[in-house]
């Protein structure tokens, strides 16, 4: 587990296959393990959790949405995962969370499902993952059925 751009690089480089990516919130669970699993299938699986702040609104539970490095851990390496990487906000957001202007999710994502009813939840799904794929680069993006919408 590491949580530095240094450390995601060298892992990066270290690789002689195309690198597999699972983006998380962390508070893993099976589902998440059976998307590792099938990923590992193809190569190196990189996991990251990371609670994004951009997606949670006013009144939202951000605070307490649950922090598990640990078993989030256990659970990666269980199921295949070659790494996990836990980066900080700083990292994410280098000039603050707020700084950043949010991605645009297409105005349909914003009236259906958690669009509805949690304004700025989809602009900031897709401000986080747009920046981790800036980070991670990966040769392969996995998808849980959740993220579909």
């Amino acid at each position: 587990m590491f949580s530095t751009q240094t450390d995601l690089d060298a892992f990066r480089c270290s690789l002689g296959q195309p690198l597999q990516f699972v983006p998380t919130l962390g508070a893993l669970h099976q589902g998440h393990g059976e998307l590792i699993r099938r990923a590992a299938q193809k190569g190196p699986v990189l996991v990251s959790v990371f609670v994004n702040p951009r997606q949670f609104g006013p009144g939202e539970d951000f605070e307490r949405y649950p922090r598990c490095l640990k078993a989030d851990l256990t659970l990666a390496e269980r199921c295949g995962a070659a790494a996990l990487w836990a980066p900080s906000v700083q990292l994410i957001y280098p000039d603050g969370v707020e700084a950043v202007p949010p991605r645009q999710a297409p105005v349909e994502l914003q009236q259906h499902l958690c669009g509805a009813g949690r304004p700025g939840h989809f602009d900031g799904v897709v401000t986080v993952v747009a920046r981790l794929l800036q980070l991670v680069e990966p040769s392969c993006l996995w998808l849980g059925e959740k993220d579909w919408q």
